[in-house]
């Protein structure tokens, strides 16, 4: 979301999603994780009722556009994407260097 990224890569396997949540005390949030995993708001410490799950391979293409950011889909099917796939199966050419 900095605009740092000039290529993102992502495997073609890459199970993580993007989930909306919400919480019973009102807060909303939205995460990026491996499908079922559970979540506690920040604001309270409940577990956050899960509202939308989408796959992080459909919705981070789309984000990229807002960056003119380019993505390139890995196939795992080749040693080198499997190999890709075991780093994580994630990763991206900056536009520039950023300060953590």
């Amino acid at each position: 979301m900095m605009g740092a990224v000039e290529t993102l890569i992502i495997s073609d396997s890459f199970d993580w999603v993007r989930v909306k949540l919400k919480c019973q005390c009102g807060q909303d949030d939205v995460r990026d994780g491996k499908p079922g995993a559970q979540y506690k708001c920040p604001n309270c410490g409940a577990l956050m009722n899960v509202i939308e799950e989408n796959e992080l391979l459909e919705v981070l293409p789309e984000d990229a556009k807002m960056f003119s950011t380019e993505v390139e889909i890995v196939s795992s099917e080749s040693r080198e994407g499997e190999q890709f796939k075991a780093l994580g199966g994630i990763g991206a050419i900056l536009r520039y260097k950023i300060d953590q």
